[in-house]
């Protein structure tokens, strides 16, 4: 994770330092060395996630935008790649979007089967049955991992911005807080 928020950093302090042009094609090379190294899926997914918030941080680095809305856009870019990520994983897998539920409701259906041989499903579940629980917690994952994902995609964009200005200001660079 903490790798995530530094790859951009260098795309950052080219289109700071030079142009955009310079931090795109920066950009694409280390999109097609990833590719190679880690395989086109691995590749794809870092470039994906990286990629977009990168070059805009760096563009609005070098126009001097409001840190707020520098982190604003960030966020949301970082969101939206993650769920293309996730859809694009998805569809490399062969699964659809609408079966992710069956893969959730599997799970569960292990989990409780884990618990109930255990002896520990009785006292977790508090007087619930097997089935109403099962429902409440594929309804609960369903609901709470594609949240998650972009919670996490939106505080890794925010670290990535402030470990930036940190990195950027040792060498000199100034940017706004």
């Amino acid at each position: 994770m903490i790798i995530l928020m530094l790859c951009p950093v260098p795309i950052m302090f080219l289109i700071t330092r030079h142009n955009i042009g310079t931090g795109v094609l920066a950009f694409l090379a280390s999109a097609i060395l990833l590719s190679l190294f880690l395989g086109i899926n691995h590749g794809a997914f870092i470039v994906l996630t990286i990629g977009a918030v990168g070059i805009w941080y760096g563009v609005a680095l070098r126009k001097n935008l409001k840190p707020l809305l520098t982190v604003a856009v960030g966020t949301a870019l970082s969101a939206v790649s993650v769920a293309v990520t996730m859809l694009t994983s998805l569809w490399v897998m062969g699964i659809s979007v609408s079966g992710v539920d069956t893969y959730i409701t599997q799970y569960v259906d292990q989990t409780v089967q884990v618990l109930q041989s255990t002896g520990v499903f009785d006292t977790l579940a508090g007087g619930i049955s097997a089935e109403d629980y099962k429902q409440m917690m594929v309804s609960m994952l369903t609901r709470l991992i594609p949240g998650m994902l972009i919670i996490i995609a939106m505080v890794q964009a925010l670290f990535c911005y402030i470990i930036s200005g940190a990195v950027f200001r040792r060498l000199g660079i100034t940017v706004q807080t």
